[in-house]
C-alpha cells in the first residue's frame, strides 16, 4: 500500500510500522512515477522488533515522499503506519547561532536533528554532522576554558574566528 507525505519543514523523520499485526517492509521515495522513484530509505527489520519496520532520514522542507508498505515474502495484514519529524535546533546553522554572554556563560540544548552545512569544517578532524552553534564575545583579554561536560553523547568541539561558516579561522578543537 502506498502514503503520499510533505515534509512541512526539514529536520529527522522516522518512519515506522511498529503496530502492524504482519511482517512488514518499507520503502519511502522521492519522484511522481511508479516506474522512475528515487529511493530514499528502505528497511525489513526494524532492530528493536523483527515484525516491523524503521527507517530514519533528513528531510527537505517541502519535498513529497512516497511511502510503501509491504508485506515480507507477500504476507499480509493491518498496517499501521507513523511518521514523526523532529525539526532541527534553532541554532543548528552557523548564521543563527545561540549568542553567549556573562561570565561564566553557559548553555544547554540539543543536537538532535542538527545537520552539517554546506562548506562546514570537520571539528576536531571528525566528518560529524549533527552540529550547533554558539557565539561568544570575550569581554577582557584572557584564558577561556570551553567545556561539554554534562552532555549525553561523545562530543566533538570547534572554536573559530570568521563571520561565514566556510570561512572559519580555527582556534582551538578537542
Amino acid at each position: 500500500v502506498w502514503w503520499t507525505w510533505t515534509a512541512p519543514v526539514s529536520g529527522r523523520v522516522t518512519i515506522q510500522t511498529t503496530g502492524s499485526d504482519f511482517n512488514t517492509t518499507l520503502g519511502v521515495y522521492t519522484g511522481t512515477a511508479v516506474n522512475a522513484l528515487t529511493l530514499i530509505a528502505e528497511n525489513d527489520e526494524d532492530p528493536d522488533s523483527f515484525d516491523t519496520s524503521k527507517v530514519q532520514f533528513t528531510t527537505a522542507a517541502s519535498v513529497t515522499y512516497r511511502i510503501a508498505v509491504d508485506g515480507f515474502f507477500g504476507s499480509s495484514g493491518n498496517v499501521s503506519l507513523s511518521i514523526d519529524l523532529v525539526p532541527p535546533p534553532a541554532n543548528d546553522n552557523f548564521a543563527s547561532r545561540t549568542v553567549l554572554t556573562g561570565s561564566p556563560a553557559t548553555a544547554t540544548g540539543s543536537n538532535i536533528a542538527a545537520t552539517k552545512e554546506t562548506g562546514e569544517p570537520n571539528h576536531a578532524g571528525n566528518v560529524g554532522g549533527a552540529s550547533v552553534w554558539y557565539s561568544f564575545t570575550a569581554t577582557a583579554a584572557g584564558t577561556v576554558v570551553i567545556r561539554t561536560a554534562g552532555s549525553d553523547f561523545d562530543t566533538t568541539l570547534g572554536v573559530y574566528t570568521g563571520t561565514t561558516v566556510d570561512a572559519l579561522t580555527l582556534v582551538a578543537e578537542n
